[in-house]
């Protein structure tokens, strides 16, 4: 590949001529006989049935041998004709290429070839092609000297080559492993594919295979054209539907990919040439789709929709480059003889930025994403450490409180005073005593410290005591059906209801009465128990329903009583922690609470 100027000087080929054999029946005595025309270099033909005939004139040399080098390696049936020096009205014919066992060619190497003797006179040869491939065909009479030289520079490539690809895939192997990802992994496919490709097709396998089985190297190698363009597509599809590009393009994408099982099928039963072409062209489609989903994607991902077009348009280039040359639709020049392996190489390139573009951010995206793991587990153990310091405070304050408390209490009692100022110091004292019960509680619910223990219980007889209790007997009324007794913590049902109760009274006009209904909802899973606790509003005093659940919210007019807006706070807790649900709503100048739970 990169010893192309030199090679061309060296060529003792000094004339060629081509003639089509539609059939593929001519005998070389006839074919002696018929006029041929002028031929480039390099032979374009496409894929075709037909035998292809190369007549070749080589310069006279002082070499003992002159070899016939022949690229690429992948032809099926090269016949080599000429005539015989000691009867010149007999032909001497040789055979070669990828169908016939490597240990009866001319030439020890990977490309194709035959040797034949030096002359000081200008000799004529016929070579007739006929391949299952691309009817691909360069021919070069040179030294052996330089023969050898350029089978080594072209070794040497092969191995920069074959190690360059070889560390892409260990690093998507490794980059897999570290980060599975199916992107990858259809990469890491298509690179064993891809190598062992390149090696069939440059003619590496063939020194391998056993004489007896010398087709082989021909089936092996086209089983891997397809399988390659197979597992690109695939590829290729995974990548582009991260970018939601229009179904109506994705779905003719897949519809390719079938042609794979079926092109196998044909392989198998003979159809090698139409296989092959028919492959050739599914690669120019797929090449001029990848442009067009690039072009119509409708959502951002990594590598860039920018990014995706250009490489998009990078690989169409460099498949038409490729393949059309292949198909006999254009000349093929020096470079199209290592189109295949060049194209891979950009292709891997391209497939290597992608993913690397793509674990470079996933990576970067994972170590934020530690980084903010890391804080929020610092701030949970703040936050921990901040809660045992206020649940010992609470406790603490709570006993120097309380303490205080039950003195002036038993003090007042000690006093035997009937009298306004007394009642209102005792209401006074059991204000602040309810705060705080208050504060504990919540300190116990936002610790998760409350223990739940459930029993059989009847929730009307809870809320008929609470009303004899706060002596709400002539302010409450209680309806309810015939209901079920249900499981749940009484002690802590008692402080859902006491606040809801305390709150319907002390909050609506007086003398009003509040509602109390009990109910059973059989139409949820599992059955509820719902009561309604339904007071009228002071006029004052409307709350923002959005707001009444939330921890120290107290409405406009509700400041003149002693508290601190927790007490639906709490009930609320206390109903999701006994698996139930509190609802607030206000309707015709009544505030209605629902509390239900599951029976």
């Amino acid at each position: 590949m990169f010893s192309v100027s030199a090679a061309n000087a060296s060529d003792l080929i000094a004339q060629r001529e081509y003639l089509r054999d539609a059939a593929g029946t001519l005998t070389i005595q006839e074919v002696s006989q018929l006029d041929f025309e002028s031929a480039a270099p390099i032979l374009t033909k496409g894929y075709s049935h037909a035998a292809h005939w190369l007549k070749i004139k080589v310069l006279p040399s002082k070499e003992k041998n002159i070899e016939l080098r022949i690229r690429p390696t992948y032809l099926d049936e090269i016949t080599l004709y000429y005539p015989d020096s000691k009867n010149p009205a007999l032909w001497i014919k040789r055979v070669t290429g990828d169908k016939y066992a490597y240990e009866n060619r001319d030439r020890n190497a990977a490309s194709l070839g035959f040797v034949v003797p030096g002359s000081s006179e200008s000799k004529t040869y016929y070579l007739r092609l006929q391949t299952s491939s691309s009817a691909l065909l360069h021919v070069q009479a040179l030294s052996p000297a330089e023969a050898r030289v350029n089978d080594l520079r072209q070794d040497i490539f092969m191995m920069i080559y074959l190690g360059f690809m070889l560390w892409i895939t260990f690093w998507a192997v490794e980059d897999f492993f570290r980060r599975p990802d199916r992107l990858t992994g259809f990469f890491i496919i298509y690179q064993l594919v891809y190598f062992s490709y390149s090696l069939a097709i440059t003619g590496h396998i063939a020194p391998f295979i056993s004489p007896d089985s010398a087709w082989l190297n021909d089936a092996v190698t086209s089983f891997l054209v397809l399988t390659n363009v197979f597992i690109s597509i695939v590829f290729y599809y995974s990548l582009f539907a991260l970018y939601s590009p229009p179904k109506i393009l994705l779905r003719p994408l897949m519809a390719l990919c079938i042609f794979y099982p079926l092109a196998v099928y044909g392989l198998m039963h003979g159809y090698a040439m139409e296989v092959l072409q028919a492959n050739a062209q599914i690669v120019l489609i797929a090449a001029v789709l990848f442009v067009f989903l690039a072009y119509t994607t409708t959502k951002d991902a990594i590598p860039s929709r920018i990014t995706l077009r250009v490489i998009c348009t990078l690989q169409m280039i460099s498949l038409l480059l490729s393949m059309l040359p292949l198909l006999g639709w254009v000349p093929a020049t020096e470079w199209n003889l290592s189109a295949t392996l060049i194209h891979g190489l950009i292709s891997a390139l391209l497939m290597y930025f992608i993913l690397h573009t793509r674990s470079a951010a996933i990576t970067k995206t994972a170590k934020q994403a530690k980084a903010a793991l890391q804080l929020a587990e610092q701030a949970l153990v703040f936050e921990r450490q901040k809660r045992d310091e206020q649940s010992y405070f609470m406790a603490m304050i709570t006993h120097e409180l309380k303490t205080p408390l039950s003195v002036i209490r038993m003090s007042l009692d000690a006093m035997q005073v009937k009298n306004p100022l007394k009642k209102h110091t005792d209401q006074a004292v059991l204000d602040v005593s309810n705060i705080i019960d208050s504060c504990v509680q919540i300190d116990n619910l936002e610790g998760n410290a409350i223990p739940v223990s459930k029993r059989s219980c009847n929730v009307i007889l809870i809320i008929d005591e609470l009303r004899q209790e706060l002596g709400y007997r002539d302010r409450v009324h209680i309806s309810a059906e015939a209901i079920e007794e249900i499981e749940t913590d009484r002690f802590l049902l008692r402080i859902v209801f006491k606040n809801l109760l305390e709150n319907a009274v002390r909050y609506s006009p007086p003398h009003s009465m509040v509602n109390v209904r009990a109910s059973c909802k059989r139409n949820l899973y599992p059955k509820h128990l719902c009561v309604i606790v339904e007071n009228e509003m002071l006029a004052s005093n409307t709350p923002e329903i959005d707001k009444i659940f939330d921890k120290y919210y107290r409405a406009p007019g509700a400041r003149r009583y002693t508290g601190f807006g927790l007490g639906l706070y709490i009930s609320r807790k206390i109903v999701s922690l006994l698996g139930g649900e509190l609802m607030a709503d206000i309707k015709d100048q009544k505030i209605i609470f629902q509390v239900c739970l599951p029976t």
